[in-house]
């Protein structure tokens, strides 16, 4: 089986549904992207990058990077690391990547990232012909907001509160009209029927189709994944 994982035994039986643990995850696609380990060992690379691992050693004063790390769900694990994939990606005219000015990660929700930044970063983004101005006004004090331009289907946006403190995510749409009809307004309709009729309609993009975004595009470096169906193919 190409999707078993040796180092995860319930990947290899076939009639569990979400590790068997359907309370704590949902899998609609049927494919549950597993997360990388924090460090690589021989038997598995799938594992975070030096930049991801430098961020999280950042991230509490309490806890080490990897204590930080094992406190995440899968489904925060999942969205920190696309959020760090597409954030490596983006290479500014002195050669750095946007990645390499995020100094620590603050908080970590299902579909964005929030970050403490360097104080650089805002004006190389604001200068940078791969971005455009965006609209904010629906991420809170992080107004200041930017999204990258790109060909493929979704793009990353990036807002800032002041210039040391940004809010990373992914769009699928890149396209105003479609990213208001196919992102905005299903994820806001999901968040009040859900608390209306007490369901569990997922409220936020979905990370399963943000990953296949990110394989799609050639410049993204991809953090494996003990999952091969979330590995570019060699």
């Amino acid at each position: 089986m190409a999707s078993a994982n040796i180092y995860n035994p319930q990947s290899w039986n076939r009639y569990s549904y979400t590790l068997n643990n359907p309370l704590k995850f949902i899998d609609p696609l049927g494919l549950a992207y597993a997360p990388p380990a924090y460090n690589c060992t021989k038997g598995n690379k799938a594992c975070l990058n030096d930049e991801q691992r430098r961020i999280l050693e950042n991230a509490s004063e309490d806890l080490s990077g990897e204590e930080y790390w094992d406190t995440l769900s899968d489904e925060l694990q999942i969205s920190f690391v696309n959020a760090t994939d597409g954030l490596g990606s983006i290479v500014f005219d002195d050669g750095t990547t946007a990645l390499s000015h995020v100094e620590s990660v603050s908080k970590v929700k299902p579909d964005r990232i929030y970050t403490n930044v360097d104080s650089s970063f805002y004006d190389k983004v604001k200068g940078s012909d791969n971005f455009k101005p965006a609209n904010g006004s629906l991420h809170g004090e992080y107004r200041d907001s930017f999204k990258s331009k790109n060909g493929y289907r979704g793009n990353i946006q990036i807002s800032f509160a002041g210039k040391n403190r940004a809010e990373i995510d992914h769009d699928l749409f890149n396209k105003p009209i479609l990213h208001f009809f196919g992102e905005v307004i299903p994820n806001h309709a999901a968040k009040a029927i859900n608390k209306i009729f007490g369901t569990n309609i997922p409220e936020t993009t979905n990370q399963d189709d943000v990953r296949r975004m990110l394989m799609a595009d050639p410049k993204v470096g991809i953090t494996p994944s003990p999952d091969p169906k979330f590995n570019r193919r060699n």
